[in-house]
């Protein structure tokens, strides 16, 4: 006899997160596509553990679930998590990210040096240039474009990266002439000091 199950409490959850390593990782992508699912959920039906519904799609009961020792649930998100797609939007994301903290260290420069801020200068100094060490090392790339060339074909020039394709192009060349000449101006700041 089948009953109505009362979803999977936070316990049953929380060993989820402990036990899903002991799945085969070959089994991973299967689980993630939701194949071989109809006889896995109707035994969670029938042992009183019916998954809650997803809001999101009626088809989708809310988990996929491989019946492996009885302890692997897949999450209906981290389909959408693991799509490549989405992958890569969080790659550009985080890409951008550091290249606007990059980029801001550069602007800051001169405000440092005009506010005789010389230790707050030689530290975003050695920022800029441990992050010109990351990329020489890379053969000037950042290590973040090879991930991102991982999941997708397309080449442009801000395909790993939020910003526009003439300043994705010009990058290196307009804030290396940036941070010399900001590098100059706290150099003549810590000169002249009295």
């Amino acid at each position: 006899m089948l009953r109505e199950g009362r979803g999977f409490s936070p316990a049953e959850i929380a060993a989820f997160l402990v036990c899903r390593s002991r799945v085969a990782r070959s089994l991973w992508p299967q689980a993630a596509r939701g194949t071989g699912n109809g006889r896995n959920h109707q035994d969670l039906v029938t042992a009183g553990l019916k998954p809650r519904p997803c809001l999101l799609d009626s088809r989708n009961p809310g988990w996929t679930v491989v019946s492996l020792r009885g302890c692997t649930m897949v999450p209906f998100w981290y389909r959408r998590i693991s799509h490549p797609h989405c992958l890569l939007a969080t790659i550009k994301l985080l890409h951008t990210a550091i290249w606007a903290v990059l980029a801001c260290s550069i602007l800051a420069l001169p405000f440092a040096a005009f506010t005789r801020h010389f230790g707050w200068a030689l530290g975003l100094t050695a920022f800029v240039v441990c992050e010109c060490g990351v990329l020489a090392a890379n053969h000037g790339r950042c290590p973040l474009t090879g991930w991102a060339a991982r999941f997708t074909q397309d080449r442009a020039d801000n395909f790993d990266i939020y910003l526009p394709n003439w300043l994705a192009r010009n990058n290196k060349a307009i804030f290396g002439t940036l941070f010399v000449v900001n590098e100059l101006i706290v150099l003549w700041r810590w000169l002249v000091q009295p």
